[in-house]
């Protein structure tokens, strides 16, 4: 999914990360030179909203718009931040 608005340079990877991990949750999370953060997200899907939701109320960021997009699935056995 692609999240567009104010999402980078407010930790929003690490938090989205650190939620992750806490949940049943793989995959990657990382910044897009346009100024959006793109992350995939491998789990059940109550987890998945969970943290749709988490992020979209994070007071020091400001989520305009949620992109979500299915995929093939990915051979991920945990969470990551790719670098910017």
């Amino acid at each position: 999914m692609r999240f567009s608005g104010r999402v980078q340079n407010v930790g929003f990877r690490l938090e989205l990360a650190t939620l992750a991990k806490r949940l049943p949750l793989t995959g990657t999370v990382y910044n897009l030179e346009n100024g959006d953060v793109e992350a995939i997200l491998q789990g059940p899907s109550t987890a998945i909203h969970y943290v749709i939701a988490h992020m979209h109320q994070l007071k020091r960021a400001k989520v305009k718009k949620i992109t979500s997009y299915e995929l093939s699935p990915i051979a991920a056995t945990k969470f990551d931040i790719t670098p910017s």
